[in-house]
């Protein structure tokens, strides 16, 4: 038995998720208004037996305590383990002398920069050096209590900047160094990064501040320059103004992303504090990935200029250049469809008329802001628009280069009356027959369409007869070891969601495995307590899958995945519904009657 399912054993659900929500006795189980989501109907359901809760209102997820926690909360697996065994009376294994080192270097690099952005504020707010900084964030209508609360800050170019302030304070100038706050030049010495600059700090979602963006006041160029990447700061991995988003995001549903640090600072101060910012980059899936934890709805406010707008469209050369940066677009070709397809949502994207950035239209007008907003139109309707416009349509070679660019992007639509409509839609817009386009669409084909075996999987990657829910566990892990142990087939797996996994040491592994492009850091953003389950995944005896059908066998487990994620939903909610101990669905019963069901809101 692994430590985390000691915890679970010996850990209520109801005792922690009622410390925090109202839980009502219904039947056998527990339910309650969503503490994620605003809702007038309970639809939030506790499972004493089974040890989980599902939210069947607007959220549509559910797990264990370790995945209430840590949605309730935005803490990390590892955090949530060592709270809950301490909680529970259970030791775990201290962390390896390495990993103790490892930790605490980084904590110095964090406690580097704070001690960064404290000096940059007060440079700003009380040095005659910061005059000038403080009087354009004031010209650009932001309030002293705005600048307060981001911590906004300047940087002199004259002496004493940060480098000598640090060094003065003790800090070795190689933690300045790694920490992305000097750079080297000649001989060994080092110069401040920033000099000169309006400094915006940038914090991750736990509010630790782990870099910072530099503006010029000048005619310097560039106008915007970033900490560079460290240990503790990873631009594609951060969303500007999250740590003070994510009230906002829970309670509205809702986020908005903008482009630029002056877009989020003028948004939460007129209101719209459910923005955060991808800081001038393409919307990168570990940036997406931040965002689930709170809200499937997104919309896309992009500037008004053309770079702006061809931030949708940046295609696979943009997509092969990103990934050498080891950052992911995912507002690319298909990416922003998968995710949509994952989420089962739609992303909408509205761009501001009159040549006007978000900032410009919420200063001048929040209700002209937030009409936008509501107006705001589906991604895909945005690039079909865009798209056609680049051609001309009145020449065969106009509409052959239009549908050859929007048809795989069409394709990527798993939701066929969805794809049938856009399918429609384009050719309306081309001028041409439908047929013809839905002839090409069949051509581009679709990875996805597999049929489940219902069969179940045990951990040596047999297959065996019999109740198929019941042996789901092993049908997870035998999954992850196929991806562990054969990297190349991980690229049939974007549209897997961490949720469709019960265990959730499995679904913390899943997790950290779509975020890791390099398998040698894998074990390294693990928490210690999961190498072990790690190393049984790698060690896992995989003979009987052979070379030429292991794409193949992955599909089918991942329909399996799929079908049992649909099975727990299904039980879960007739269990809530009348009350009673939760059924077991056979294999082969999910029938289109089951789905409709399934698709409706629960009542209870």
């Amino acid at each position: 038995m692994s430590v985390v399912d000691e915890v679970r054993q010996k850990i209520d659900i109801v005792d922690v998720i009622s410390e925090s929500v109202h839980l009502l006795k219904a039947g056998r189980n527990f339910q309650a208004l969503c503490p994620f989501h605003t809702e007038k109907t309970p639809s939030f359901v506790v499972s004493p037996e089974r040890q989980t809760w599902h939210c069947f209102g607007a959220c549509g997820t559910g797990g264990d305590v370790f995945s209430f926690l840590m949605k309730k909360e935005n803490m990390e697996f590892g955090d949530t383990l060592r709270l809950l065994a301490n909680r529970a009376g259970v030791t775990l294994v201290p962390l390896s002398r390495e990993s103790k080192a490892e930790d605490e270097r980084r904590e110095k690099l964090y406690q580097a920069v704070d001690a960064a952005a404290q000096f940059y504020h007060q440079q700003l707010l009380h040095s005659t050096a910061g005059a000038a900084a403080l009087q354009y964030l004031e010209k650009r209508g932001l309030t002293v209590q705005t600048i307060q609360d981001f911590q906004l800050g300047f940087n002199p170019s004259t002496s004493p900047g940060l480098c000598a302030h640090l060094l003065g304070k003790g800090y070795p100038k190689t933690d300045l160094i790694s920490a992305g706050l000097v750079a080297e030049v000649e001989r060994g010495d080092v110069r401040d990064r920033f000099p000169g600059r309006l400094i915006f700090p940038i914090r991750n979602e736990r509010g630790k501040v782990c870099g910072f963006g530099a503006r010029a006041l000048d005619n310097s160029m560039p106008k915007y320059i970033n900490t560079p990447q460290t240990e503790i700061f990873d631009k594609g991995g951060l969303l500007y103004g999250l740590d003070r988003a994510n009230i906002s995001l829970r309670r509205l549903n809702q986020a908005i992303i903008v482009e630029g640090y002056m877009d989020v600072l003028m948004s939460h101060q007129h209101g719209f504090a459910q923005t955060v910012a991808s800081m001038g980059t393409s919307l990168t899936e570990k940036q997406v990935g931040l965002l689930k934890k709170f809200t499937k709805n997104i919309i896309l406010a992009l500037d008004a200029d053309a770079a702006g707008t061809e931030a949708t469209l940046r295609a696979h050369n943009t997509i092969t250049r990103a990934r050498e940066e080891n950052i992911t677009p995912l507002v690319s070709s298909g990416g922003i469809i998968k995710y949509e397809n994952t989420l089962d949502t739609e992303i909408k994207v509205l761009v501001p008329s009159n040549s006007k950035d978000p900032d410009e239209v919420i200063r001048e007008s929040a209700t002209e802001w937030q009409q936008l907003l509501d107006g705001a139109r589906p991604l895909i309707d945005f690039i079909l628009e865009t798209v056609t416009a680049r051609y001309d349509l009145g020449q065969a070679s106009g509409k052959s280069k239009a549908a050859q660019e929007l048809l795989p992007l069409i394709a990527e639509i798993k939701d066929l009356v969805r794809q049938a409509h856009y399918l429609q839609r384009l050719a309306r817009l081309l001028g041409v027959e439908e047929a013809v386009l839905s002839q090409s669409l069949k051509r581009i084909g679709r990875s996805s369409n597999f049929a489940a075996s219902p069969s179940k999987i045990t951990r040596q990657g047999k297959e065996e007869k019999g109740p198929f829910v019941s042996r789901g566990e092993a049908t997870e892990f035998y999954y992850l070891a196929m991806l562990v142990q054969y990297p190349e087939l991980r690229k049939l797996s974007e549209t897997v969601s961490p949720d469709y996994f019960e265990n959730s040491q499995y679904r913390e592994i899943f997790r950290v495995l779509q975020q890791s492009e390099d398998d040698a850091k894998l074990a390294e953003r693990l928490d210690p307590s999961l190498l072990a389950t790690l190393k049984t995944l790698q060690d896992l005896p995989m003979l009987s899958v052979t070379s030429g059908k292991r794409e193949l066998e992955l599909v089918k487990i991942i329909s399996r995945l799929k079908e049992m994620a649909i099975r727990r939903l299904w039980n879960a909610k007739e269990s809530a519904a009348v009350g009673i101990e939760q059924p077991v669905i056979e294999p082969g019963v999910l029938t289109e009657e089951t789905l409709r069901i399934l698709q409706q809101p629960y009542k209870p």
